[in-house]
């Protein structure tokens, strides 16, 4: 899957009502998992986290990056984007 639309793209369509939230999240991941630019990787994924997602798929993929993504910056923004839309299941244990 090529994409012909930038980050800002997606999101200026996202905002028109041209993109559905859906659509955007999926296009955003693309570019993030992709992009063999990390700055542009970075801006995708502060973007994503506009869309205020809070599913299952999105809480996955935030895991995924956090886990295995080689770019720390990356890794952590999708750690703030856990814990502003996933805190319940980013709290600390109790023993």
């Amino acid at each position: 899957m090529k994409l012909n639309f930038s980050f800002e793209k997606i999101y200026d369509q996202y905002k028109k009502g041209m993109f559905g939230r859906e659509s955007a999240f999926q296009s955003l991941k693309w570019i993030i998992e992709n992009d063999p630019n990390d700055d542009v990787r970075v801006s995708s994924i502060k973007i994503l986290g506009r869309l205020k997602i809070n599913g299952v798929e999105m809480y996955n993929f935030l895991e995924y990056l956090v886990l295995f993504d080689s770019n720390t910056y990356l890794r952590f923004v999708a750690v703030r984007l856990m814990l502003r839309y996933f805190p319940s299941q980013c709290s600390r244990p109790t023993t």
